[in-house]
């Protein structure tokens, strides 16, 4: 028995012959009572797997898909289809492409919703594919900025033109520019 003295069963039946009934919609018809809201509520719902991969995308930075799979201890193919279902559902969104993987993130509508977790581990960030500070700093310059002139990056950054030349090219070679 629980608080109110209905048992656990007993919430299921009632949570299955509502949803027969058209009253209620569940978010997995394999644990109809994980969550559920009135059928006209507008809410997104999420089964748990979903919530898990929702949960384990960092707040602030974007991260892939082997990241989330180890966090929430889900295979790859799995992982991904999660991550496509998230996305297809505006909670997460594809931000380009590092060494290991496509990048993802939350959107504002993911980050904010009730189901995410704030407490679970998140996924790390992917390791950038350099080791300098000062490429950092350019290629952060760049993706704030938009197209720059090098000399104007380089005045930003207090790079002398020789050295951010250097760098230029040296960034052209690697493919990271155009």
């Amino acid at each position: 028995m629980t608080l109110f003295g209905v048992t656990r069963q007993r919430v299921h039946q009632l949570v299955v012959a509502l949803t027969a009934r058209g009253l209620i919609r569940s978010a997995d018809p394999n644990y109809p009572t994980f969550v559920v809201v009135l059928r006209d509520d507008p809410s997104t719902l999420l089964r748990p797997d979903q919530e898990r991969a929702l949960s384990a995308v960092p707040g602030t930075e974007a991260t892939t898909l082997s990241k989330i799979a180890v966090v929430t201890n889900m295979y790859a193919g799995k992982t991904a289809r999660i991550a496509e279902s998230l996305r297809e559902a505006g909670l997460i969104e594809k931000t380009g492409h590092a060494t290991y993987g496509d990048l993802y993130r939350l959107t504002a509508a993911g980050a904010t919703h009730w189901q995410r977790s704030a407490a679970a581990f998140h996924a790390d960030t992917p390791p950038l594919p350099f080791r300098s500070a000062r490429v950092r700093d350019v290629l952060s310059y760049l993706e704030s900025q938009g197209p720059t002139r090098t000399r104007d990056v380089g005045l930003a950054l207090g790079i002398s033109q020789t050295s951010m030349n250097a760098l230029m090219q040296n960034l052209k070679a690697q493919k990271y520019g155009s």
